[in-house]
């Protein structure tokens, strides 16, 4: 998976509005939004305000989605969170913030918060094992942090906190458990399940 979040923004403070009284969540521009970035084929760049696209290429937009949906399968459906939208696949879900400018055109749009059963399945091996495998990473990812870089990690975090009990996920984020502590976790895994980027933090 690509590194999370993923950030698409035209604007610096834009906030998805919320629903009025009595609105259908199929009614709302937000989901309808969505639904076309997501469709088969090609994106409309007429979704997209000019502040938009003067700083983010549609093929990058493009790109995100492609590999989203390879990844997580096509959203089945799109749900309203507070002030936010929640695409759901068959794999995994991701929080979205959209905006839009005067003409109903995309300004800002925020990808965040992927949560996948793989990842956490990947996420809670590294975190139980004694030892790492070389075979769990992409070559490109440990080309960047090395297998013993990643295990010295490990081991002062195992010092630090004590041994580890469980991954939880709240509000959107994966959180390792351990007897004296946590720590926030980001993860990612490409199609074939192995670990393309990994961080911890307290």
């Amino acid at each position: 998976m690509h590194r999370l979040p993923f950030l698409l923004s035209a604007l610096t403070a834009a906030v998805a509005p919320a629903l009025g009284t009595g609105a259908r969540a199929a009614d709302a521009p937000e989901q309808v939004a969505l639904q076309k970035l997501f469709a088969k084929g090609p994106i409309d760049p007429a979704l997209f305000g000019p502040n938009f696209v003067s700083k983010i290429p549609v093929s990058d937009v493009q790109s995100f989605v492609d590999s989203y949906t390879e990844r997580l399968g096509a959203p089945s459906a799109i749900v309203k969170d507070g002030f936010e939208w929640s695409l759901v696949s068959p794999k995994g879900t991701i929080k979205v913030n959209i905006a839009f400018d005067a003409q109903g055109r995309i300004s800002s749009l925020l990808f965040h918060d992927e949560l996948s059963p793989d990842d956490l399945a990947a996420l809670q091996h590294v975190l139980s094992a004694d030892k790492l495998d070389p075979q769990w990473f992409e070559a490109s990812f440990l080309g960047v942090a090395p297998l013993d870089k990643l295990q010295s990690v490990l081991a002062g975090m195992h010092g630090a906190l004590g041994a580890f009990l469980r991954v939880d996920t709240r509000n959107g984020k994966y959180v390792a458990v351990f007897e004296k502590g946590e720590s926030h976790a980001q993860i990612s895994t490409d199609p074939d399940g192995k670990i393309n980027y990994l961080a911890f933090s307290r």
